[in-house]
């Protein structure tokens, strides 16, 4: 009888009941009940066990002491679920689950069907105990239950006695390294214990791993010295999916042998024979070669069985005689040395590197739980079998092998516990039980040993979860008394090894201390462990809120995963999936700032989770990654949320009205703070780019109709072509009115320019934020027009027009250098993509011709109106010496190698000649008319479409690019006129039109006819029916006529007829294509005056043909339009010129990927404002601006800008006055984004509102009756919120920006009392810090202990200067005195530099390179730390430079220099 019933009430509380939903427990469906057994039905995702992370990856709790915490946590409320609704579970690691983000799912019907508590007098399987303990083992022949319920040592001193066979205790060896069969990826091994080659012998040596004998020591060595993105090991894994579904190719599905081993089925290709397939595999056995004949039958009538060796009749044979070779003595004696290796104590320490023996599984440490790998079972040497001679053993103790007893592995005493009461061990609930009475016992008194025994199982789990190596001994399904001996002996032993958080907890619920329990234990619940004044263990307090946020968290999702399945409508499944993001909104912010950055990543993988979901990607990105972010940090951002975030710009994903966001340049700039600038341009700026093209603009859909596609199958989506601004308008309404519950959020795009000092209040006020006068109308309107539906225009709104307007916004942000590093660079590459596939090459009209449109002219269109409005900004050297110098670079490539590729972007070089030349002055056209427009780009052009060489890829190819060219020779002949044409570009004309030679002449009666063949020049010339079907689709009529009608119109006929020897035959083709024979023909053009353009201008006389009166010219244009010859660009002071010009034409020719700088002494730049010397310069991560300080008593903001021939005099943005003495330091909180400064007083501050937030004065030091003024500031890298402060004395104290006061302090020794502070250094992470002081002692602090590292001293100098670089390196500098490398991790000199300067003025570092400057303006360059001497000096000239330097920075990106003198200046040089 079959009976389904709903099972709910234990996860979701019935009307009126205060239960919180069971987040924490494996979501049940229903229960199947078939007479009086029970099923469950439960969501499932195949999530790892604690079990399964304990064995394979134990370093993914263990290196996250948060996490750790957290996990436990979970693990605790999941208990105290369960005890909520009656149920009081008995726990281990295997009923626990841990999903990528961390969530704890305890699995309940796992929990109630474990038949694991048996009392401590109950006989078990007919194995008795003894008084102390200890098992009586009897003889069995096969490896029954019984061995698989005790401990590992009593299996290995029943096989070294010989009491189990080698394959039983194999077979258990891989049991309890949690090897499980038909696991591809974790499948028991066994050795290969001989060769095939003879019936006796043969035999396989077992001190080496099957891979090392068939990789060889040499490759090993290779694979350990010199990964590439790998930690050194030797072994990839004993057993690989490749080899497990090889060995069981006989048995295994076609469609899993060609997923797994090779995509194309070959069955010819597997080894045929057990001989063979020794030979080829590098991996180890399996079991089933030692017991299943079955294996060797072939299931595919296409692929033979896999044979035996001859003297084996049948495979049953066979396996009898390998299992009798597995059991012989010669294999008895030696396979204590296989098991060492594969899992004993040759896994880890110097036995693996010295076997060669070291495992990636155990090298490398991942962030994510795997489920299989190897464990090791052993840490000595695993003792001998002994042989059938030798007489039994009664002390357990081999003479050549360690002591079982000095093992922690595997030996642990057998006394009883002394608090384990018997009445606590009683039987376990039954699954049918639970089902019929779960939801009486709901608030139903719970029997207080069963809850006594919760307690102590949830205990002894947490210990085998912290150290479980020590319990790997005890079998899968233990008995709770054995479990709990082994962890009170542990905890006593090892209490140290764990966390601090969680031993008192231990000891209280261990009984192990029974003074340290407020509380009787038998008054303990799970509620109460929950509770914080009464609870043992030590959570942060912000554990119940995060875990409370997360709970409702996972509630929703399988609210969502439900309503999926049950085919709820679309709203419904938006309201829930928009439910999870509001739920972050509201809830994590607040708790952000009370995190520690290991809680962080917990929050940061949910918020991957997020991104990943095509149901909340967008409004997660939009609400949750930029307060995210803040607190995560760039690196943990970049690492954990950057895979995501790119992922939403994929092209092949449909874009609704909401995606249009993510191209606003609100969203851009948030990405460009938060992941830094660097990581923003080398990663989002080549998807914004595509968007800009307009590679989205098809795949946008309507909000309804994306999450309606969500279900569909891909082939059914039908996106439409764009979205009106209005409807985006009107989503963003929406959604802030769903999320008004998040302030954050609401305030997001209203403060989005305040993520950049720029872009900020003093910006805004200036209007340098989106200056944009440098460009045309058009483009000012563009870049301007604001996301409201207020001024909507009335053309509707793409990807690609939002894409275009960030794009150009950015250009005016990142300034000529960088623009043509990172955006024009990538949109001049993106111009080869507009025609790279046969749908881009459709003709949009049908027609063809020069004016003949494609689909991919679109594409190309936006990225050329990209290009032209950037050179709107910077000038016409981007045109003359960016765009076209691409171009004749691509089109030398494609003369030498031609592929799909090449082909299109000479296309788009083709494209783009003819878009910009117009903009060219008179003079810049013919300045760059010959070298690189004709020279470089149409000749090229023209070799490529007429040549007999190259076999195009598509014929549309080859015919566009002819057209395209044509139509450019016509554009630049009616621009410079007939005379500069016949001087410059006559080749180009003369070359397409002599290829009609090889594919027409007359015949006999004087017809035009197509030739059908040809003679190739040499054996390299391709075939040549291909290439005369590309040549005559190419070469038409049509073309014939067009050029024609160029050459004659422009150059007259006359020049035409004298110029080509095969003029009559071009005349005849270009009857073929429609045009008329003319009864003037024969004349000149002089005599039937036609005025010919000549010169640099055009005449007034219009254009025409030879061919009659009515025909049309080449090109559809209109030529006697001059508006559309020439077209100008507003002028601007942005515009470069002079010195700015010089540098950014220097940067072109550098290598994109080196940031290393050179000193060439240009200005660019000069900031006017101080009065006095520069004391310190701080650039900030967008390198657009940067901060100073000076004696003057003032802090100054300024920009940084493109203007004039870079002799021009810059004012600062907005001047800080709050202080009353000379400036000692300032620095940027990139966390904060505020800005700190000190003149002895400590002053914090807001750049964005011009405001001070708080003063702090250095504390009074105990007994003194001053206090001492602050010095030096360091602020460490975000999302640090600690500003490190020193004084004069040796002392640094440490500012907590959260909590607005000091937070601690640390006194540095420098041996000497009279000695003071004179700088402080610290390294990125902010691990440590190093004080220079005035006796010439560098002391090192470890900033996370307050240890001491260790001091060192070159010279009694005083330090004057050090900088940090990398995470251990620290450079010193003292007067006359070469500059000190220094190792900050263990405080030892590494070296000195020599040639440094004598008089060091101040010193800056970049990367690895390292910049000194002297009193005398003199400026070194080190390229390398590690070398002791510099590569480059220079001394500042008088006319660039003057006065003496007082302070440098460094713009890294830029590769730029600020040089700030002792009379104010600042000075810009490149």
């Amino acid at each position: 009888m079959l009976k389904m019933q709903r099972y709910r009430s234990s996860y979701w509380p019935e009307n009126g009941s205060a239960l919180k939903p069971a987040s924490n427990l494996i979501l049940l469906i229903c229960f199947v009940f078939i007479q009086d057994t029970a099923y469950s039905v439960a969501f499932d995702d195949d999530i790892p066990t604690l079990r399964e992370c304990s064995l394979f990856s134990p370093a993914v709790l263990t290196d996250n002491h948060v996490k750790l915490n957290f996990v436990v946590y979970q693990m605790l409320c999941a208990v105290q679920q369960c005890y909520a609704r009656g149920f009081i579970p008995e726990v281990s690691l295997d009923v626990f689950r841990l999903d990528k983000n961390s969530w704890i799912l305890l699995d309940v019907v796992d929990c109630v069907n474990k038949k694991c508590v048996t009392s401590q007098a109950e006989d078990i399987d007919g194995v008795g105990r003894s008084a102390n303990g200890a098992q009586h083992v009897e003889s069995v022949g096969g490896c029954g239950d019984e061995w698989r319920r005790r401990p590992l040592w009593q299996a290995t001193e029943a096989w070294t006695e010989r009491r189990i066979s080698n394959l039983d205790y194999l077979l258990l060896l891989n049991e309890f390294a949690g090897r499980t069969r038909n696991n591809p990826d974790n499948h028991p091994i066994f050795p290969w214990v001989c060769d095939f080659s003879a019936n006796n012998g043969g035999y396989r040596d077992l001190t080496k791993v099957k891979y090392r004998m068939n990789k060889g020591d040499q490759q090993l060595d290779q694979s350990y010295c010199s990964p590439a993105h790998l930690p050194p090991h030797h072994i990839p894994e004993l057993l690989s999916d490749i080899g497990y579904f090889v060995y069981l190719a006989r048995v295994q599905s076609q469609k899993d042998l060609c997923s797994h081993v090779r995509s194309q089925w070959v069955p010819e290709e597997y080894p045929s024979n057990m001989r063979r397939l020794y030979e080829w595999t590098p991996d180890e056995c399996i079991p089933e070669f030692f017991e299943d004949p079955g294996v060797f039958t072939s299931l595919h009538s296409d692929m033979t069985d896999l044979a035996v060796p001859s003297w084996c009749q049948s495979t049953a044979e066979f396996i009898e005689w390998h299992r009798s070779v597995l059991e012989s003595d010669h294999v008895s004696s030696q396979l204590h040395h296989w098991i060492d290796l594969a899992f004993g104590y040759k896994l880890t320490g110097e036995a693996a590197v010295s076997a060669k023996n070291v495992h990636l599984s155990l090298a490398s440490k991942g962030s994510s739980v795997r489920r299989h790998g190897v464990v090791q079972l052993f840490t000595k040497e695993h003792p001998r079998r002994r042989t059938a001679d030798e007489s039994p053993r009664t002390n357990f103790s081999m003479g050549e092998a360690v002591d079982l007893a000095m093992n922690p592995l595997y030996e642990m005493s057998s006394r009883p516990s002394e608090t384990f009461s018997a009445a606590a061990v009683g039987k376990p609930f039954e699954l049918v039980s639970l089902a019929r009475s779960i939801s009486e016992k709901q608030n139903a008194a719970t029997d207080e040993p069963l809850l006594e025994r919760c307690l102590i199982s949830f205990a002894v789990t947490l210990l085998e979860l912290l150290l479980p190596v020590y319990f790997r001994s005890l079998p899968k399904n233990a008995l709770l008394f054995d479990r709990l001996v082994r962890a009170q002996m542990i905890a006593d032993a090892y209490i140290n090894q764990i966390a601090r958080s969680l031993r008192r907890a231990l000891r209280v619920l261990l009984k192990l201390d029974k003074t340290e329990s407020p509380l009787k234990h038998s008054q303990m619940s799970p509620d109460l462990l929950l509770q914080p004044l009464f609870t043992v263990f030590s959570f942060p307090h912000y554990f119940d809120q995060l875990h409370d946020c997360l709970r409702r968290y996972e509630d929703l999702k399988r609210q969502f995963r439900i309503s999926f399945i049950a085919g709820h409508h679309d709203a419904h499944l938006v309201g829930l999936a928009e439910s999870q993001v509001r739920l972050f909104a509201k809830h994590i912010p607040p708790l952000l700032p009370h995190m520690k950055l290991e809680a962080i990543k917990l929050v940061v993988a949910f918020l991957s989770d997020l991104l990943d979901s095509p149901w909340t990607r967008v409004l997660s990105a939009w609400s949750l990654f930029n307060p995210i972010a803040q607190f995560a940090g760039p690196e943990l951002s970049d690492r954990l949320l950057r895979p995501a975030l790119l992922r939403l710009y994929d092209v092949d994903e449909p874009c609704t009205q909401k995606m249009l966001k993510l191209y606003h340049r609100s969203f851009l700039l948030q990405l460009s703070v938060r992941l830094r600038t660097a990581t923003f341009l080398r990663e989002f700026v080549p998807p914004l780019v595509e968007a800009a093209a307009g590679e989205r603009d098809s795949n946008v859909v309507t909000d309804d109709a994306y999450w309606r596609e969500l279900s569909m199958p891909p082939s059914k989506r039908r996106p439409s072509r764009s979205v009106h601004l209005s409807h985006l308008s009107m989503s963003e309404d929406e959604e802030r009115k769903r999320l008004r519950e998040s302030p954050e959020i609401d305030e997001l795009e209203s403060r989005a320019v305040q993520f950049d000092l720029e872009l900020g209040r003093c910006s805004k006020a200036t209007g340098d934020g989106d200056d944009v006068s440098t460009t045309s109308q058009a483009s000012r309107e563009s870049v301007n027009r604001p996301m409201s539906p207020n001024n909507c225009p009335a053309e509707p709104m793409t990807v690609s027009t939002v894409a275009k307007e960030s794009l150009i916004w950015l250009a005016h942000r990142l300034g000529p250098t960088l623009t043509a590093r990172y955006v024009t660079t990538n949109l001049l590459r993106m111009l080869a993509l507009c025609y790279s596939d046969e749908n881009k090459l459709a003709s949009t009209s049908g027609e063809e011709g020069i004016d003949a449109d494609v689909n991919g002219d679109a594409l190309a269109a936006n990225i050329i109106e990209c290009l032209v409005e950037i050179a709107a900004i910077y000038g016409n050297p981007f045109i003359t010496m960016h765009y076209l110098p691409f171009c004749a670079d691509l089109m030398q490539l494609a003369t030498k190698r031609l592929n799909g590729a090449v082909e299109a972007g000479a296309i788009g070089c083709v494209v783009l000649l003819d878009a910009c030349c117009p903009y060219l002055s008179d003079k810049q056209l013919m300045d760059s008319l010959q070298e690189p427009i004709v020279d470089g780009i149409l000749f090229p052009a023209v070799r490529l479409a007429s040549s007999l060489r190259f076999l195009f890829s598509d014929i549309q190819l080859r015919r566009l690019l002819a057209w395209k060219t044509a139509k450019t020779l016509h554009l630049l002949g009616c621009r410079v006129g007939g005379d500069n044409m016949k001087r410059h570009m006559a080749a180009p004309l003369q070359r397409l039109l002599c290829t009609y030679d090889v594919l027409y002449d007359r015949d006999a009666d004087g017809k035009i006819r197509k030739k059908d063949s040809y003679v190739p020049r040499d054996e390299t010339s391709p075939p040549i029916e291909a290439l005369l079907e590309q040549l005559h689709a190419t070469f038409t009529p049509q073309l014939a006529c067009s050029l024609y009608r160029v050459f004659s119109g422009l150059c007259g006929r006359r020049y035409f007829q004298l110029s080509l020897s095969n003029a009559d035959l071009i005349v005849g083709v270009a009857e073929l294509g429609g045009c008329e024979s003319s009864p003037t023909r024969g004349r000149s053009a002089v005599e039937l005056g036609l005025g010919l353009a000549s010169g640099n201008r055009l005449s007034g006389c219009e254009l025409s043909s030879s061919f009659g009166d009515d025909a049309t010219v080449a090109s559809n244009f209109d030529r006697n339009n001059d508006a559309v010859l020439h077209q100008k660009l507003s002028p601007s002071e942005r515009h470069l010129r002079g010195n700015w010009l010089a540098h950014w034409q220097h940067e072109l020719g550098r290598d994109d990927k080196s940031n290393r700088l050179l000193l060439n002494q240009i200005p660019l730049c000069s900031f006017v404002g101080h009065t006095s010397a520069v004391r310190h310069m701080r650039v900030l991560d967008n390198e657009n601006s940067f901060i100073s300080s000076s004696q003057d008593k003032t802090v100054k903001l300024w920009s940084i800008r493109s203007s004039s021939s870079g002799m021009a005099k810059c004012d600062s943005q907005w001047t800080y006055k709050a202080h009353k003495k000379p400036i000692n330091d300032v620095v940027f909180v990139e966390s904060n984004r505020l800005i700190a400064s000190t003149d002895g007083c400590l002053h914090l501050w807001d750049p964005f509102m011009g405001a001070t937030l708080r003063e702090y004065d250095w504390p009074a030091t105990p007994g003194s009756d001053s206090s001492g003024g602050i010095t030096c500031i360091r602020a460490f890298e975000s999302p640090s919120r600690l500003l490190l402060a020193a004084s004069t004395e040796a002392t640094l104290r440490f500012l907590d920006l959260r909590m607005a006061r000091w937070a601690h302090d640390m006194k540095v020794s420098s041996t000497a009392q009279s000695a003071s502070v004179r700088c402080v250094a610290t390294d990125a992470g902010g691990n440590w810090a190093a004080v220079g002081f005035s006796n010439g002692i560098t002391s090192f602090v470890d900033v996370r202990t307050g240890r001491l590292i260790g001091s060192g001293r070159t010279t009694d100098t005083e330090i004057s200067a050090m900088e940090s670089s990398g995470s251990s390196t620290l450079v010193t500098a003292q007067p006359d005195h070469p500059l000190t490398v220094w190792n900050a991790r263990n405080a030892s000199l590494k070296h000195k530099i020599t040639g440094s300067p004598d008089h060091l003025a101040c010193m800056a570092v970049s990367g690895e390179q390292l910049i000194c400057v002297s009193t005398s303006n003199k400026v070194r360059i080190y390229d390398d730390l590690a070398a002791k001497q510099g590569n480059t000096e220079s001394r500042l000239r008088s006319d660039v430079f003057s006065g003496s330097v007082s302070s440098i920075a460094v713009l890294p990106i830029n590769r730029l220099l600020l040089f700030g003198s002792n009379s104010g200046v600042i000075q810009l040089l490149c």
